[in-house]
């Protein structure tokens, strides 16, 4: 899909706010949901259609690590290692899937598990305030 096609779809999203500025998040998850990672000509298009620079934009990407700047894999596993996580159990979580998948996770490496699997991707581990933690009611 080429990034001429999402300005449509676009527009509508920039609508929705008071400021074009305020719609960056939403359209770079477009860009992502469409081509599967952020690309520095969508870095570029996302900051000439909200009228900021294309290091602003490149800023909110490298800053959130659900957005990627690579090609990943279809699916990923991401185990949150925040302290209440830890506690809870999750570097015996993540030995597990080490061992049964035959993978290790760097720390800057994300754990990208796929039939068809193309590459592992980058990105900072998952951080959390302990909301994944939280018993389901």
């Amino acid at each position: 899909m080429n990034l001429s096609d999402l300005e449509g779809k676009a527009a509508e999203i920039v609508r929705c706010y008071e400021y074009p500025k305020a719609a960056m998040l939403p359209i770079l998850w477009l860009v992502q949901q469409n081509q599967g990672y952020i690309s520095p000509e969508a870095e570029a298009w996302v900051g000439s259609l909200l009228g900021v620079s294309i290091s602003h934009v490149r800023e909110v990407v490298s800053f959130y690590n659900m957005f990627h700047t690579k090609p990943v894999g279809r699916r990923e596993l991401r185990v949150c290692t925040s302290l209440p996580c830890v506690l809870r159990g999750a570097e015996d979580l993540l030995e597990r899937i080490k061992e049964s998948l035959k993978i290790s996770p760097g720390i800057e490496k994300l754990i990208a598990v796929a039939a068809g699997l193309r590459n592992a991707g980058n990105a900072s581990p998952l951080r959390s305030p302990g909301r994944c933690c939280r018993k389901a009611a």
